[in-house]
């Protein structure tokens, strides 16, 4: 498999959005591979296990997602993630409660910084941070 980290990625189709979204949000959630009985086992989906992993070997093929080893299931790659992020989340709201983002930002040691934005934690910083130092970005990343 070729590296795809930079490349133009094609549009994924709806079942392919589908389940790229199951595996990064159970991977987020477990920390293990999702395999494809996992995802058809949630009932979230509603195809037979074999169209899942046919999905996942063509997510796996246009870079979305890796194999850690032969019996594993998938993970995420960045692409996956930057896909999940960018084009699956819903726009406008935090992903996770609110309490969980003021505990990320005390353990990162990010108060102080916050407050200094002119919106706090609304305020956009540019695509990637662009408008942060790297030192910023990195704390935030963490």
């Amino acid at each position: 498999m070729t590296d795809t980290t930079n490349a133009i990625q094609p549009p994924l189709t709806s079942r392919q959005e589908e389940v790229l979204r199951a595996v990064v949000e159970s991977h987020i959630t477990s920390g293990q591979p999702v395999g494809s009985k996992h995802i058809a086992g949630n009932g979230d989906l509603e195809w037979a296990s074999s169209t899942i992993r046919y999905e996942l070997h063509r997510l796996e093929d246009l870079g979305y997602l890796k194999h850690p080893h032969t019996s594993a299931g998938r993970v995420p790659t960045d692409v996956g993630y930057r896909y999940y992020v960018d084009q699956l989340l819903p726009k406008g709201s935090l992903p996770a409660p609110r309490a969980a983002v003021d505990a990320a930002i005390r353990a990162a040691q990010l108060e102080e910084f916050v407050k200094t934005l002119p919106l706090g934690l609304e305020t956009v910083v540019g695509e990637r941070g662009v408008r942060l130092s790297g030192g910023q970005r990195q704390r935030i990343g963490i």
